[in-house]
């Protein structure tokens, strides 16, 4: 059974995902949304009204998911919640690097580890790449534009983002002799969140190195291929980095506060612009959908 349902998912296409977003959009969320969904439930059944006589701060909202092990830190985890809800429903306030400050010992670490394990052991809906994507790309992302207004209406979702150029690259493999790409023929898999595996959860702790930093977050030359093929080719430069490989998911950033600016600079705009640049290469910008979870030591 086990091998006939995987043979099932790997047999999938984009018009089959499309059929999976207009039964359940929230398959298509993006990782603040998923955050959301896995600390506080898909109903929201792990948030709990703080009785009157019990309010500190203002906090009239405890999360059960943090609650097992945090104790005494409810405004902050309050502040980490609306943040991720400002990203959520893409406020400008979710356009941030959260940052976790504190002394030792104050449940900073904590945090995101608890956030990366709700990723990895995250099983409410399931979750959809472009087969073969080195980022776990977004299925939605190989619509034409002209169409994206209609299937944004249709499925009841927001389509932000465009392909990686192996994924660009990857469509004229289903160009037909008219010129007409059948995108809806490109093959999806399901993808599961992992740690160990580091599909679509990172943690990144800056080195004394300034570049090794850089190309650690972003991705660095194939040197195999530059010399071959040049600097055009889609797999010239490797989207191997921190940042690339949390896509739909979460990237820790452990002690940021102590990173050369420049990559501070690449935080900054994956969670202003959500797009990331392969340092010194021709690729266009990245598209990314990542949530940037950093703490360091006051």
């Amino acid at each position: 059974k086990r091998e006939k349902h995987r043979d099932k998912k790997e047999s999938l296409t984009v018009r089959d995902y499309l059929n999976l977003v207009e039964k359940d959009p929230r398959i298509a969320q993006f990782a603040h949304a998923r955050a959301d969904e896995i600390i506080c439930g898909t109903n929201e059944e792990n948030v709990e009204e703080v009785p009157e006589d019990e309010r500190w701060f203002g906090v009239d909202r405890r999360y059960t998911f943090f609650s097992k092990e945090l104790f005494g830190v409810d405004r902050s985890i309050a502040s980490l919640m609306d943040y991720i809800k400002a990203g959520k429903n893409r406020a400008s306030t979710g356009k941030q690097v959260a940052l976790l400050v504190g002394p030792p010992a104050s449940g900073k670490s904590t945090v995101a580890r608890m956030v990366k394990q709700g990723f990895e052991n995250y099983r409410a809906r399931p979750v959809y790449m472009i087969q073969g994507c080195p980022k776990q790309e977004e299925p939605l992302h190989v619509l034409p534009r002209r169409l994206r207004a209609e299937f944004e209406e249709k499925l009841g979702v927001r389509i932000e983002g465009d392909l990686c150029p192996i994924c660009r690259e990857k469509l004229k493999e289903y160009k037909n002799p008219d010129g007409v790409i059948r995108w809806w023929d490109i093959p999806i898999e399901q993808f599961s969140f992992s740690i160990q595996g580091v599909r679509g959860i990172t943690s990144f702790e800056p080195s004394d190195e300034k570049t090794s930093d850089v190309t650690a977050l972003t991705g660095r030359e194939n040197i195999s291929i530059t010399s071959v093929h040049g600097y055009n080719h889609p797999r010239a430069f490797e989207i191997s980095g921190k940042i690339p490989k949390a896509e739909r998911g979460v990237c820790e950033g452990r002690e940021l506060t102590s990173s050369d600016p420049s990559v501070l600079g690449v935080f900054f705009s994956v969670a202003e612009e959500r797009e990331l640049e392969i340092q010194g290469s021709s690729f266009p910008h990245l598209s990314v959908d990542t949530m940037s979870l950093a703490h360091t030591n006051l």
